[in-house]
């Protein structure tokens, strides 16, 4: 990596359970690539059954009460939502016609990161929809629910005229995460005049940077409206593969990114302490993904150890 400082003008920084840009210093996620729908027959425990309504070739005799399980799922909804939880982590044991190892799944907003996610994890949110599905046309459909409303145990056969389609799981850990977004984001990555962060798997990255500003002395230090960056919440694979690179070798990962949530509110204290050290306290982060939902996201403190130099 060559690195110089920055002239007078400056490219942007970058910014992304179960069974069944920046364009600037660095090249960033440059391709928005679609999930692909999860398997019918689940083989390994990331990959969970699609959620869709189960599709039979004829009337399917029902072992359970499907006016009484919706009743169940709409309360444990109802407790779900009044917990509040807004960025968790869970394990489970799947029970399927696949492997049994145990799962983990971290979930921040009802979105799924961490290594996991590749393979289809679901969220508790994500869950409810999966059984929401299931009722009515699933030939057997048995769900607990916890104190918080989230299942602990599931299993659901589609067809009892069909082997090896049956799914279940036995959740064996849940736990909030206080910190919310914070807790997610461990690496840190410099370069240029703003602020990037990532989790270990770089499934999730926060980017913001400063525009329209003298790339000569950059950002004046104080508190800045965060609705006056371009900052971005990313997800997807590899987000920080090549950052802040003037060369990418052949066989390198290149950034892939499936979602994105543009930030648009909340605070950021920016505090230069050396020639090459700048520090970043962001406050109330606010965000908004393609569907227009607003995601509360917390505070989050980050360094930039390359705070005005660029590959070059």
């Amino acid at each position: 990596m060559h690195l110089r400082l920055a002239p007078l003008a400056l490219v942007p920084l970058l910014a992304v359970a179960a069974c069944g840009e920046d364009t600037g210093p660095a090249a960033g996620p440059i391709a928005s690539v679609p999930t692909t729908a999860a398997p019918t027959a689940p083989t390994d425990p990331t990959d969970a059954p699609p959620v869709t309504t189960p599709v039979t070739t004829q009337e399917t005799e029902l072992r359970y009460d499907p006016v009484e399980a919706r009743a169940d799922l709409d309360a444990a909804r109802e407790r779900w939502r009044a917990a509040g939880w807004t960025a968790y982590r869970f394990t489970f044991t799947p029970s399927c016609y696949c492997p049994q190892d145990d799962v983990t799944v971290e979930v921040i907003d009802g979105r799924p990161v961490g290594a996991e996610a590749a393979g289809h994890a679901r969220s508790v949110e994500q869950w409810f929809d999966e059984i929401d599905a299931s009722i009515g046309t699933a030939a057997d459909v048995r769900v607990s629910y916890g104190e918080t409303g989230a299942p602990s145990s599931l299993y659901i056969d589609v067809d009892e005229m069909m082997a090896d389609e049956e799914f279940g799981f036995e959740l064996v850990g849940l736990e909030q995460v206080t910190d919310g977004l914070a807790a997610f984001l461990d690496d840190e990555y410099g370069c240029g005049y703003g602020f990037a962060l990532s989790d270990s798997d770089q499934t999730v990255s926060m980017v913001a940077r400063f525009v329209d500003v003298d790339w000569e002395t950059g950002p004046e230090p104080g508190v800045h409206d965060l609705a006056d960056l371009d900052g971005v919440v990313y997800f997807g694979a590899d987000l920080m593969a090549n950052w802040c690179d003037d060369v990418i070798e052949v066989g390198e990962p290149e950034p892939v990114v499936d979602d994105s949530w543009q930030i648009v509110g909340g605070s950021l204290t920016f505090t230069p302490t050396d020639n090459r050290l700048a520090v970043g306290v962001f406050t109330d982060v606010v965000a908004v993904d393609a569907d227009g939902h607003e995601h509360h996201l917390g505070d989050v403190e980050v360094s930039n150890g390359m705070w005005g130099f660029f590959a070059g």
